[in-house]
């Protein structure tokens, strides 16, 4: 790849990142996001006004409709003596704030309050349900889906588990964006049947790429017998696979297909292989499992969890060996931990695959590949290598985004963008 360089912009915006401007502005903060203090109480102005200010306008406009006699739609304000009381039904609040905006409620017909009014409302509902106390609120993360690696995720995890670049998910079956317009989405990652066998080739092409320093960390000698050096690199790739400690009965299982090889005659480091290709077509390797705990309450996920959720956000691939160490710790919930994990991950070049899964798919850039190209004889200068070159400037900018921490607003008015031999000509 041609290497970039960051450069003065013209005040023209290139194609790719003009598209932003069609986008909500998003902005990443000055920091790690962090939960509020559970301490954190709603500002004491919220009571004095909703007392003085909202709740007359509540009994004017709204009480006929929503009282103790006749709460319709079954919304009794009476319930909502305090802010307090308001800001625990969030689910409710938020559809009246809907409401209000819209200018929906009261229905026609009915005295309504004037504009001023309507907009005092509005401000002070939106401030009071964004301005509350965590521990008021209800602890439902729901349910996550369980997470098929997609195509990008599995060349990225082989890269990292044996050192192989020969990216084998290439050949699956397209990820579907879904509608949310993410190939990432664990709701459109399906496995169609003829994925199945996909899987079970790369996982032979993995194996015969690897290098056999990378897999054979442990070899026979006068100590060690095959079958101990067999289970030691088992156990090693199976836990950094399957991203989580693997039980001895696990690992006892992958054994009888390494003594069912050699028992027929295969040799030590075939034998090996047959054993690691069980590992690679396994479902606690080709899905992010989080495992079910026994209990209707909300509960945190384990440590070696969070590790996967952090490294396939930021990576689209597997913890790396320090973030298994701190999950094995249990030091991976420390807030100050945690953040210069992310920090450190974000400073790392892997952190790209953020910018290619992510922007690539939000700023549609994609598209430079998949839809009809210019007229090559109206536009003979467009050939793959500037093609190439716009796609990385987009990522290339916007991966410095996350490197310096910055606004998002600078995809609109940024003073420098990133560039390479092809591109002075063109700006």
């Amino acid at each position: 790849m041609s290497s970039y360089l960051k450069a003065p912009r013209s005040s023209r915006l290139p194609l790719a990142l003009s598209l932003a401007s069609l986008l909500p502005v998003l902005t990443i903060g000055g920091g790690l996001a962090v939960s509020a203090d559970k301490g954190e109480k709603p500002a004491p102005t919220h009571q004095a006004a909703y007392e003085k200010e909202v709740k007359p306008l509540f009994k004017q406009f709204c009480e006929g409709c929503h009282g103790p006699s006749n709460a319709a739609g079954g919304i009794n304000l009476a319930k909502y003596a305090t802010v307090t009381d308001l800001q625990k039904d969030q689910a409710t609040w938020r559809k009246v704030l809907a409401q209000l905006r819209e200018r929906s409620m009261p229905p026609r017909g009915l005295p309504k309050p004037t504009p001023q009014q309507n907009d005092h409302l509005v401000h002070w509902l939106n401030d009071a349900l964004n301005n509350v106390d965590p521990s008021l609120l209800p602890k439902n993360p729901g349910r996550v889906l369980i997470h098929r690696l997609s195509r990008m995720e599995y060349n990225n995890t082989v890269r990292d588990l044996f050192g192989v670049h020969t990216r084998p998910a290439d050949k699956f079956p397209p990820d579907g964006g879904g509608g949310g317009g993410f190939d990432n989405n664990a709701d459109t990652l399906f496995v169609p049947p003829i994925l199945m066998e996909k899987y079970l080739a790369a996982a032979a092409e993995i194996l015969d790429a690897a290098r056999p320093e990378r897999i054979f960390l442990a070899k026979p000698d006068k100590k060690v017998t095959p079958r101990m050096a067999a289970r030691k690199i088992l156990d090693h790739y199976a836990m950094r696979a399957w991203r989580r400690p693997v039980e001895p009965a696990e690992v006892n299982r992958l054994l009888t297909l390494y003594d069912a090889a050699a028992k027929r005659g295969d040799s030590h480091e075939n034998a090996v292989k047959y054993a690691l290709k069980a590992v690679l077509i396994s479902p606690n390797f080709l899905f992010r499992v989080e495992k079910d705990r026994l209990t209707a309450e909300a509960y945190p996920i384990d440590e070696y969890e969070l590790a996967s959720r952090l490294s396939y956000f930021l990576w689209a691939s597997m913890p790396d060996e320090e973030l298994f160490k701190i999950a094995g710790q249990k030091k991976l919930r420390d807030p100050k931990v945690l953040e210069a994990q992310v920090r450190r991950m974000i400073q790392s070049p892997k952190s790209r695959a953020l910018a290619d899964g992510f922007a690539s798919q939000w700023l549609r850039i994609r598209d430079l590949y998949t839809l009809r190209q210019p007229d090559p004889r109206r536009n003979p200068e467009y050939n793959p290598s500037l093609r190439n070159a716009n796609y990385n400037e987009t990522l290339e900018y916007f991966q410095s985004l996350f490197r310096e921490d910055a606004s998002l607003l600078r995809l609109h008015d940024a003073h420098n963008t990133y560039l390479n031999h092809y591109h002075p000509k063109h700006y």
